[in-house]
């Protein structure tokens, strides 16, 4: 049950402030999700119990997909979340990350929370409730499934390339990539993060160009890397 966004008290609020007053890969938290707060009961559910909340939305006609989760926020969430897409031949579209993590809230949020919004390309996914499944499991860490690909060779196969920026926070880093659309990418590019350069990702923005078949992505992280073990992490593996 959503409920009515002008009834949160004062640990919804808290929580509603926390991920409005974000903002560093130059997109508006606030203006991009104006309907944002409708979701708070649901993720102030998963602070408490911390079980997760996932939203599944397909359009079978188009086998197109959206998908909505509420997480704690674990470093590598997003590496999980995209993994059991990739199990499943599901092509992230587009993808928006967010974490309180990454904000000034007040000391009573204790956890930080993720808050995540997916379009999916369903077309080749033979399994809804196996995906759905293994997905809550994956974030949960119940189960550790490995892929046989190596993540560097698919980003070599679909001509990844990426500049590494720092962001205005210190241990703050942008990573914008561009590659050819296919499935596997953003997971690709999420392990590389957290395996190689010991990121905690806070933000992601991008999806396809239309008509270009080709994807552009912008992943704000930290990492307690040293800056120039992290720039050569960064050039061996992610360009």
């Amino acid at each position: 049950g959503l409920y009515n966004p002008a009834n949160l008290g004062p640990e919804g609020q808290a929580l509603a402030h926390a991920f409005e007053n974000m903002g560093d890969t130059e997109s508006n938290f606030h203006t991009r999700f104006p309907n944002f707060r409708v979701y708070i009961p649901e993720l102030l559910r998963v602070r408490n119990t911390g079980e997760p909340y996932i939203s599944f939305n397909p359009a079978y006609t188009s086998g197109k997909a959206s998908l909505i989760i509420g997480a704690i926020d674990k470093r590598g969430l997003l590496e999980r979340i995209t993994r059991a897409c990739y199990l499943h031949n599901i092509n992230v579209e587009s993808a928006e990350i967010y974490t309180t993590g990454n904000a000034e809230y007040p000391r009573e949020l204790k956890l930080g929370l993720g808050f995540d919004i997916f379009n999916l390309d369903i077309s080749e996914l033979r399994d809804v409730n196996g995906f759905l499944g293994q997905l809550e499991d994956i974030i949960q860490e119940r189960r550790e499934i490995e892929i046989r690909e190596k993540p560097v060779a698919i980003l070599r196969a679909v001509e990844y390339d990426s500049v590494l920026k720092p962001a205005h926070y210190d241990g703050g880093y942008i990573l914008i990539g561009d590659s050819r659309d296919e499935k596997g990418v953003l997971w690709s590019v999420c392990s590389l993060l957290s395996n190689q350069l010991q990121a905690n990702i806070t933000e992601a923005s991008g999806g396809t160009a239309p008509y270009t078949h080709r994807v552009k992505r912008i992943i704000a992280f930290n990492s307690q890397l040293p800056k120039d073990q992290l720039v050569a992490a960064h050039r061996e593996h992610l360009t």
